[in-house]
């Protein structure tokens, strides 16, 4: 991740939720609505300081970690439409005994 967008405080990267420098939408490619959506739901973390809110690194990367893990197919075993993928794969026929 670029660190040259991030302002830092103490140590710790935060990225400005809006204003006229690079923003949280220039670093996680949404709109400034969906990131209130994901500071309301609790995957990202916000700090405000004086007038200025902020999103933490920390929590961004929290956050793209966990997309990440979902869409590796061997934690996620659903095809790209999130169907359940037709052939099991070996952890999955283990787990119920090697039927399908």
């Amino acid at each position: 991740m670029n660190t040259t967008h991030a302002a830092n405080t103490v140590g710790r990267r935060l990225y400005p939720i809006s204003g006229t420098t690079p923003t949280i939408t220039d670093v996680l490619p949404v709109s400034r609505s969906m990131i209130y959506h994901l500071i309301a739901d609790g995957e990202l973390e916000r700090v405000n300081i004086g007038a200025r809110s902020f999103v933490t690194a920390e929590s961004l990367d929290r956050y793209i970690d966990r997309l990440r893990d979902e869409q590796r197919p061997d934690r996620n075993p659903t095809n790209r439409r999130g169907r359940p993928r037709k052939n099991p794969s070996p952890d999955q026929l283990e787990t119920t005994g090697g039927t399908t």
